[in-house]
């Protein structure tokens, strides 16, 4: 939904410039990349993984593995860089290099590895 979100949000978007923050675990969601740079925005790729050994519950078991999430981080590219931790965002195929294991094969059926 992240598409239809961002498109019905446009004139919003235009007039304030706010950065963006959004899941992406699936290929197929390209279109949402592409509006995006089309608005002139800075893409970062943004791994986060399932398991964080300082939770809450202080549960030291990893159901996770590797599993995770990934997010895509959108920044106006007038604003200055912010973010040169972050890798920027080219290609979904870039995902299982710079984040193995952090999500399945099923995210990759739509023409992916």
């Amino acid at each position: 939904m992240e598409d239809a979100v961002l498109a019905g949000a446009e004139r919003l978007i235009a007039r304030t410039r706010p950065l963006i923050h959004f899941e992406l675990n699936r290929q197929d969601v390209s279109p949402t990349i592409d509006r995006l740079r089309g608005w002139n925005y800075r893409l970062h790729w943004h791994g986060t993984p399932g398991f964080n050994p300082n939770n809450f519950a202080g549960t030291s078991r990893n159901i996770f593995g590797t599993l995770g999430d990934l997010n895509v981080l959108g920044v106006p590219m007038e604003y200055p860089e912010q973010f040169p931790e972050l890798p920027v965002c080219r290609s979904f195929d870039e995902v299982p290099h710079l984040f193995p294991g952090l999500l399945t094969r099923s995210a990759f059926r739509h023409g992916g590895a």
